[in-house]
């Protein structure tokens, strides 16, 4: 299934969203208005946030892969993020 949402559409950089929404620890998103990406050009995600409740010890890792027509089975991202650490909700600090 390719259920598609459009994120940020009146935003200059925006992005929509182009897989199935039935996995939520997966996101493909594809530029919106761009069909080509020139060498040495910088996409970003502004705005784009993490949230989570933890109700203990956490531990939260986000990687990137890049799809295109010459590589269909993906490229690893050279950056990701590691979140981790443990709640003081309700203890003392």
């Amino acid at each position: 299934m390719n259920n598609k949402l459009t994120l940020s559409k009146n935003l200059t950089g925006g992005w929509e969203r182009i897989n199935d929404r039935a996995n939520r620890f997966e996101f493909h998103l594809r530029p919106i208005g761009k069909t080509s990406i020139l060498p040495g050009e910088t996409l970003s995600f502004s705005n784009f946030q993490l949230n989570w409740k933890p109700s203990s010890s956490y531990f939260g890792s986000m990687i990137g892969t890049l799809f295109c027509d010459q590589h269909p089975d993906g490229v690893a991202a050279l950056n990701s993020i590691n979140v981790n650490g443990t709640s003081t909700i309700g203890g003392d600090i």
